[in-house]
């Protein structure tokens, strides 16, 4: 099979299929080592999945304070709710690339810096255009979409460009009067148009907001900077590092159709405030035992009981995701429309 992107969805799906004796071939249109705008806080069932497929995460990827003990929420009328849930400190980007060396050493064959231009069914395979230095085309028995917010496999599936939510997130030296060992949330309009949030990773302060409007950002996190100065004390010493990312609006689920498969960000399948490792991988790992549920090594699967063992397996955890945004919309009115994830 063929996998598009080499992140959390794409190498637990990846993982788990080499270690059951199946080919899979994963493209991954960046290198692997590259920066992930992400809050990098592991739930538990994050890091149960991730050590029962890849072994005890390293120390080398995690960072202080190294437990999580859960999320605080403000919403737009200054209401702190207070979320507890034991979970792991790590960087990101050090946590993918272990992810995808452990995929490799198990037998998956990683490109890199190779995208997913096009594809079309073709009999009992899909047959996929990979641009590199050159174009190439791969068969495959079916093509899974793990390749984020801006999934190209998606993109190409449904003719349409989706829209997204764009963060933008700082990496400071200095201090701030907020527990260490919480995500802090904040869901005033006056601060972003979805949410801003700040938290502690070893020595940094980081700080991101979050717009629709690309334009807006700046306006934004010069409030946020402010109210945390004005109202937690912050001092700030040099900015270290700054990056931009993407976070997709809160829409239904899409799991593909016929030989394509959607996981992860892709399938618009995350958790409030949409934290997304954990529902990579509960998304990837169903998709991977529904395969090896419906298909041996080798053989071609049937794709509607393929697309049904797929559903099935995530149906729990969509009924779960559902309630925690409801729960939102209840907190929160800049979420109330969401109805139906």
């Amino acid at each position: 099979m063929i996998i598009s992107g080499a992140g959390a969805a794409g190498c637990v799906a990846a993982k788990i299929l080499v270690d059951a004796g199946y080919s899979v071939l994963v493209a991954e249109k960046m290198s692997l080592l590259r920066e992930k705008s992400c809050n990098g806080i592991l739930i538990r069932k994050a890091v149960a999945i991730a050590e029962d497929v890849f072994g005890q995460i390293p120390q080398a990827v995690r960072c202080d304070p190294q437990i999580n003990m859960g999320y605080t929420l403000q919403n737009e009328r200054h209401v702190m709710f207070t979320i507890d849930g034991l979970g792991m400190n790590v960087w990101r980007n050090l946590f993918d690339y272990w992810m995808a060396v452990e995929t490799d050493e198990a037998g998956a064959e990683i490109r890199e810096n190779t995208e997913i231009i096009g594809f079309r069914n073709e009999g009992d395979h899909v047959v996929v255009s990979l641009q590199n230095e050159i174009v190439t085309e791969e068969k495959g028995r079916v093509l899974v979409g793990c390749d984020g917010v801006v999934s190209a496999v998606r993109q190409i599936l449904r003719n349409e460009k989706r829209e997204s939510i764009v963060t933008y997130q700082t990496y400071s030296t200095g201090s701030i009067d907020l527990d260490p060992n919480y995500f802090h949330a904040y869901l005033q309009p006056e601060f972003s148009e979805h949410a801003a949030w700040c938290c502690i990773k070893d020595e940094f302060v980081i700080v991101a907001v979050s717009a629709k409007d690309q334009s807006m950002l700046p306006e934004y996190y010069q409030r946020f900077k402010e109210y945390l100065v004005r109202e937690l004390g912050a001092e700030f010493g040099d900015l270290e590092r700054e990056e931009y990312g993407l976070l997709p609006s809160v829409t239904p689920t899409d799991m593909g159709e016929d030989r394509i498969f959607l996981a992860g960000d892709a399938a618009n399948f995350l958790s409030p405030v949409c934290e997304g490792i954990a529902p990579a991988f509960v998304s990837a790992s169903a998709f991977a035992e529904a395969y090896k549920r419906v298909c041996t090594p080798g053989n071609n699967p049937d794709t509607a009981l393929l697309r049904n063992a797929y559903e099935n397996n995530l149906a729990s955890s969509k009924e779960f995701m559902r309630r925690q945004w409801t729960m939102l919309g209840h907190a929160s009115p800049k979420f109330s429309y969401i109805t139906n994830v």
